[in-house]
């Protein structure tokens, strides 16, 4: 087996060691920031109060009136403290509630996680110059990224195990929901760590002066743009289940004569030819609206819908 040796960096022409300038990365940041701002603003035409992006929402969602949780919600803003905590601490996490929803959030965090720790591995074994703070952060991106794929795929198993939602839901309660957070902030950790790890190889093996400088500059720029696409993705997707979860309470079971109006719309709908009606068609209409249907109703609709229908064809 090869033997690594652990060299100091030498700059070229073996003199002083020039200047990394990594002060130069926190004009980028600055501007990277600017950018969000400037494409929030051309985005949303210039609009972006919370009265504008309530009457928003209440279009798209084709509601009269808010309640005080959607209300809340929506005057949050995107980058804020708390729900940047909440969508990079993997707390959205806890807002599953089915076992084939947990399994394909770790399955997709072991591999993306196992991806980062290649990636990390093959920085490291690469460098031909090392450098003891570049060694320290390779040590602590691989423990955090390994760490990472193992816990999200012992997860993957331990609830692929389970039969029902049920079980689930009572392993992920006696588990703990904090404790599910753990492989996204190992990953998170790790992922930080892998940029510096880049960060600190580039000045080492690439150009230790101001052109990698510049490169690293424009990486900076672009970064905050990133972090808020993912900030905005974890708000909206808050959003979308509380006011699912709203809607669920504020449902009501349709009445008899519900059902029966249901069924006169969808066949004038279908210009009132029997061959025209179709009876999947017609329960994927009912189940589509704002109601909470148990079974008992659900086979009654079926049930007016094949009476109908068998009235329609005697006719022809």
């Amino acid at each position: 087996m090869t033997e690594v040796t652990m060299t100091p960096y030498v700059p070229p022409g073996g003199g002083e060691k020039e200047d990394p300038m990594y002060w130069l990365m926190a004009p980028g940041l600055v501007l990277g920031i600017l950018v969000v701002v400037a494409f929030e603003y051309f985005v949303n035409n210039g609009k972006s109060s919370h009265t504008e992006r309530r009457a928003h929402f209440m279009r798209l969602t084709k509601r009269q009136e808010l309640c005080a949780e959607l209300d809340r919600k929506l005057d949050e803003r995107v980058d804020s403290v708390r729900n940047i905590v909440h969508f990079w601490t993997g707390a959205g996490v806890n807002s599953y509630v089915s076992k084939d929803q947990y399994v394909k959030v770790f399955e997709m965090l072991s591999l993306v996680s196992a991806l980062m720790l290649s990636i990390c591995v093959s920085f490291y074994t690469s460098a031909t110059k090392m450098d003891h703070v570049f060694g320290l952060i390779c040590c602590v991106a691989n423990c955090a990224l390994w760490m990472s794929t193992l816990a999200s795929a012992f997860f993957v198993v331990t609830i692929g195990a389970c039969s029902t939602d049920q079980e689930v839901s009572l392993l992920v309660l006696m588990y703990g929901t904090y404790l599910l957070r753990v492989p996204m902030i190992l990953f998170l950790w790790g992922t930080a760590m892998l940029f510096l790890e880049f960060v600190f190889y580039f000045k080492m093996e690439v150009d230790p002066g101001f052109p990698c400088a510049m490169c690293l500059t424009a990486c900076l720029v672009i970064v905050p743009l990133f972090c808020h696409c993912m900030n905005k993705l974890g708000w909206v997707g808050m959003l979308v289940k509380l006011d699912t979860d709203v809607k669920e309470r504020e449902a009501k079971h349709p009445t008899a004569e519900n059902l029966r109006n249901l069924l006169s719309s969808y066949v004038k709908s279908k210009g009132a030819c029997v061959l025209a009606l179709d009876r999947d068609e017609f329960v994927d209409m009912v189940r589509s609206q704002p109601y909470r249907f148990t079974s008992t109703q659900l086979a009654f609709a079926d049930k007016i819908f094949l009476e109908h229908v068998e009235q329609g064809l005697a006719k022809l």
